[in-house]
């Protein structure tokens, strides 16, 4: 791809744009987010030091708002590294916009993610002696047949591929930052980082092949991954969870809240941090086309869960699908319709697609319903046990609700600071195109 055509990926802003209310703005929202934290900190601490008693969970509803929080954010970071693969293995010069946010939030979400199971089991020092599977003197090994342990292996494999993965697409670039920084300690990290990085044929011609291979090996483990931990609730006999579409559904929906959620550090990347570049307006259209078409899809998932429960005539089933419509979960799975299926139509219209603002909007918008599609599949079918009069009661209390305002907290302080130290958007992947 020619110099001249860069502007397809980008649109050159000029240096003097981003102004002191830019820096400001960046201030503010992270001192924001490292309160967030910190409250959340706060509240594990408690969680640790009293006990799981201050959440409210119970013997029926014992997964509740943790298990919640852990499947949202485990989408999240399985989503990053499959958008960003798929698009350099279809060879779409405009990853270039998307590929290296894509990358980063599956590195910290999956960190995130982990936490999540941790803090569950109440006694976190104690979590890698439950989990780890070896022989000892008590004959207490971990039960093979519990997917919990499947997720033990199956997402660390899943992190190292994807660090690997977003480590080697920075090499160049770590080279690159390395020559333009005038701080020679900085400059002295990069270029270590940068493994001695000239740029010559030869290492492109290396970078090329190794990039695509690594692609090619994550795009199906993101699948395998996602779909085992599925299994952790379809592999149960529990009315609602007990289902086969659960691996394609949560892939698809993984795969439609992660594009929300590139879309929207994207955007505020370019709003925080940006000094050189914005997003182009095709390229913004394009990303929205995805959304789009997934929540076209995630409709049709629906629409197939309510279908395979009047079709079987499982009268638990139905219960579940009569409360989704008359009952205790009508709001919940309204706001999920709303949020997931009928707001994203506005994309239809070439004015919203291309709008930021209203890109924005609607990114937030699906986040939120996919956050509550999660509570309603956890919480909603652990409410009524198959035994008449088992109907548990659930509300999460404030430290719930604090664990996850502290990870989303977590999640922009980190983000926020690298994307002052790290090179988020690829120069070099701009004007040496894999496409060739």
């Amino acid at each position: 791809m020619n110099k001249s055509n860069t502007n397809i990926i980008f649109k050159f802003t000029g240096k003097n744009e981003f102004t002191k209310n830019h820096r400001l703005n960046y201030i503010i929202f992270l001192s924001i987010s490292i309160i967030l934290f910190l409250q959340g900190a706060i509240s594990t601490w408690l969680t640790f030091s009293i006990g799981l008693g201050i959440w409210g969970i119970n013997d029926l509803v014992c997964w509740a708002f943790d298990i919640t929080n852990f499947v949202f954010w485990i989408g999240l970071a399985h989503s990053g590294t499959l958008i960003s693969a798929i698009l350099l293995l279809l060879r779409q010069n405009w990853r270039s916009t998307y590929n290296k946010p894509a990358e980063t939030m599956t590195l910290i979400s999956i960190v995130i993610a982990l936490t999540y199971p941790i803090i569950h089991t109440g006694r976190p020092w104690l979590a890698w002696y439950w989990l780890f599977p070896y022989p000892n003197e008590m004959a207490l090994m971990p039960n093979f047949k519990s997917a919990l342990i499947w997720d033990y292996f199956a997402i660390p494999i899943y992190f190292i591929v994807s660090l690997v993965f977003w480590y080697l697409g920075m090499i160049p670039d770590f080279a690159r930052k390395s020559k333009e920084l005038t701080v020679s300690k900085l400059s002295s990290v990069y270029s270590k980082l940068s493994l001695g990085w000239n740029g010559n044929s030869m290492q492109w011609n290396i970078f090329r092949q190794t990039y695509l291979l690594l692609a090619g090996i994550a795009t199906p483990l993101v699948i395998a991954v996602h779909s085992i931990v599925s299994y952790d609730f379809s592999v149960t006999l529990v009315s609602g969870w007990h289902l086969t579409i659960f691996p394609p559904y949560f892939i698809a929906g993984a795969i439609f809240s992660g594009c929300a959620f590139v879309q929207v550090i994207t955007l505020l990347k370019e709003y925080f941090g940006a000094k050189k570049y914005r997003i182009s307006n095709e390229n913004l259209e394009k990303m929205n086309k995805i959304i789009l078409t997934f929540s076209l899809l995630m409709a049709y998932v629906y629409i197939t869960e309510i279908f395979f429960a009047f079709y079987s005539g499982n009268k638990y089933e139905l219960n579940l699908i009569n409360r989704k419509f008359y009952g205790d979960l009508s709001l919940l799975f309204f706001l999920v319709v709303l949020s997931n299926f009928i707001i994203p139509q506005l994309l239809w219209f070439f004015k919203f697609r291309n709008s930021k603002l209203i890109s924005l909007l609607i990114s937030l918008i699906i986040l939120f319903g996919m956050w509550l599609e999660r509570y309603m599949i956890v919480v909603g079918s652990l409410k009524y046990d198959n035994l008449v009069g088992m109907i548990g009661f659930y509300f999460p209390t404030v430290y719930e609700l604090s664990l996850l305002f502290g990870s989303i907290g977590l999640f922009f302080m980190v983000y926020l600071i690298l994307i002052k130290v790290l090179p988020m958007y690829s120069d070099l992947e701009i004007e040496f195109s894999l496409s060739k």
